[in-house]
């Protein structure tokens, strides 16, 4: 994997015999397949991006950011009673793309962790939209800190948000300062 942004951040591939890539002639594009078992914690089979010692990268997300991916599952999220996280900074703090567990609909969700008082307080924009197996989803989470709104768009369409008074809570401690993919910081 290669962050094309401009600060062309180091993605570790967190290897294992769940993670491989193949080519999507659909996308145009080689793309990662993660094998693990849905919404179950793993210590590898995934990729990461650390922004721990970025303060450029910290400061930006802080004044409000967008994330953004395109992701398909194999089997329905449906009841499952864990989170499922796609590309997730999340520790008692953080931001992050993911579906919900059951008791709050299984939904694609952006999550990003804006306080007034610092402490951590979790600002779920719900989209309501459940995946179905075999179907892509075009996800974007937008935090606009001007306008104190956390905002959910799934192919295209807004579909919820969420008010975010105050600022963003990284996630607690340098060791959970980084952005999975297919997985959280903190083993989710």
């Amino acid at each position: 994997a290669t962050d094309i942004s401009p600060m062309h951040m180091a993605i570790t591939t967190v290897e294992g015999t769940q993670l491989m890539t193949y080519y999507n002639k659909a996308y145009d594009r080689y793309v990662a397949h993660f094998n693990n078992t849905l919404s179950e914690g793993t210590t590898s089979s995934f990729y990461k991006i650390d922004f721990s010692k970025n303060t450029k990268f910290k400061n930006a997300l802080a004044d409000g950011h967008t994330l953004e991916a395109i992701f398909s599952m194999d089997e329905s999220g449906k009841g499952i009673t864990q989170e499922v996280k796609i590309l997730t900074a999340h520790q008692a703090g953080g931001t992050g793309l993911m579906l919900t567990i059951h008791s709050r609909g299984n939904d694609i969700t952006f999550l990003p962790n804006v306080s007034t008082t610092g402490k951590s307080v979790w600002r779920w924009a719900e989209s309501g939209v459940v995946p179905n197996p075999g179907t892509y989803y075009h996800v974007v989470g937008v935090w606009d800190k001007e306008k104190n709104v956390a905002r959910v768009y799934v192919n295209g369409k807004y579909r919820g948000s969420a008010k975010t008074e105050g600022d963003l809570v990284l996630p607690s401690g340098a060791s959970y300062q980084w952005f999975g993919i297919g997985t959280d910081p903190a083993g989710a």
